[in-house]
């Protein structure tokens, strides 16, 4: 019987230990942009960004349709791939 718990003790505790350890690494951010995602590095998206907060764009289809519009727009000469 003490053979069995300490080995269900065993078990558990490598249970929790891998658990505890993927949890971390899904919180902690992997990449330097600090867990705000790559549009932080894209200079089109930061200034259509700025336009939207200018004009108080709630969140939603309203703001997602302008910065959809606007980044289309922005990119339609520069031959660039819009980011996906």
């Amino acid at each position: 019987m003490n053979a069995r718990k300490l080995l269900i003790c065993a078990t558990v505790s490598v249970a929790l230990g891998t658990a505890a350890a993927l949890v971390v690494a899904q919180v902690s951010p992997g990449d330097d942009t600090g867990g705000r995602g790559h549009h932080a590095d894209n200079p089109q998206w930061q200034a259509c960004k700025k336009q939207a907060d200018d004009k108080k764009l709630p969140r939603g289809p309203d703001r997602k349709a302008f910065m959809q519009d606007c980044l289309k727009s922005s990119q339609g000469g520069s031959g660039q791939k819009p980011p996906g």
